[in-house]
């Protein structure tokens, strides 16, 4: 069987090769050749466009039976070169902001939604040296460990504060009503005054 392509916009039949062209059918055509032995393929690739720019594409064939019999594919070929690109984009991203984290001088951690470490920096490897198991323990739990309650207590309420959705972040007030200052550097444990 040849595979043949039948263009709505024009009345005449084409062959794939010389609708898609030679190269992109060649990284095709053992799909194609799934497809018209009956079974549906779902694939995705990079193929080349006309001219020649590399594209990913998301591709479903599915085989069109008459009577019993495979009389050609219909195929759904979707243009996902955007998402792909930026799915790229944001894993280099990860990798700079991890790597940039993970090698800072300065104390710097990184919580998930439910407040457990999950990426301490070189720096605030040492605050936390031992707190053991770091990663995966409640923030809360591994500050306890190196500083006193009070203190944890005044820096905590505030960070889970102005994590919570649609907050934004407002100083404990003092009982006369008045902003406070933080005493001290949560890190340094010196004071800020």
């Amino acid at each position: 069987m040849r595979s043949v392509l039948v263009s709505r916009r024009a009345n005449h039949r084409q062959t794939c090769p010389e609708v898609i062209g030679d190269k992109v059918f060649a990284s095709v055509a053992g799909y194609i050749g799934q497809c018209l032995a009956g079974k549906a393929v779902e694939f995705e690739s990079e193929l080349p466009d006309q001219a020649g720019e590399p594209q990913f594409m998301h591709c479903s064939f599915e085989p069109e039976w008459r009577e019993g019999k495979v009389v050609g594919l219909v195929a759904a070929i979707t243009n996902i070169t955007g998402i792909k690109r930026a799915d790229q984009r944001l894993r280099a991203s990860e990798i700079t902001f991890r790597q940039l984290v993970e090698n800072s001088p300065f104390g710097i951690y990184a919580v998930d939604a439910d407040f457990r470490i999950v990426q301490v920096s070189a720096g605030g490897q040492k605050k936390f040296e031992n707190v053991r198991p770091l990663i995966g323990r409640d923030f809360a739990e591994a500050m306890r460990c190196i500083w006193p309650e009070p203190f944890c207590q005044r820096c905590h309420r505030p960070l889970r504060h102005t994590s919570a959705p649609a907050s934004r972040f407002t100083r404990p007030a003092a009982s006369s009503g008045e902003r406070t200052p933080m005493s001290s550097n949560p890190m340094t444990g010196r004071s800020s005054a």
